[in-house]
């Protein structure tokens, strides 16, 4: 396990709970919509943190999309190509009602 893991993990559990997003999910706030995007290869953060958040945000009743971006890392080139560019030009089309 790495030296940061390590760190992390030796925090007081009330602290590792206040820094989650999922714990700063309530069906009572309003949040602004969320895109989520994540490279399936991640070696960074790990995938189903993404997973998680998404269904947190579904289950309190928020505006949330979730894409895996298939053979991506976190970030890099997988994350700019013309399909991917599609989605996001969408998302805020949508989100600012452009046309």
């Amino acid at each position: 396990m790495s030296l940061e893991k390590r760190a992390i993990l030796s925090l007081p559990e009330q602290e590792l709970k206040a820094a989650s997003a999922i714990s700063q999910i309530d069906s009572e706030k309003e949040l602004p919509p969320t895109l989520i995007m994540h490279g399936d290869k991640d070696d960074s953060v790990p995938f189903m943190q993404s997973v998680r958040l998404y269904e947190a945000l579904k289950k309190a009743g928020k505006d949330v999309t979730f894409y895996k971006v298939k053979n991506a890392g976190h970030g890099g080139p997988e994350f700019w190509t013309e399909e991917i560019l599609n989605i996001y030009d969408a998302f805020f089309r949508r989100c600012f009602q452009m046309e």
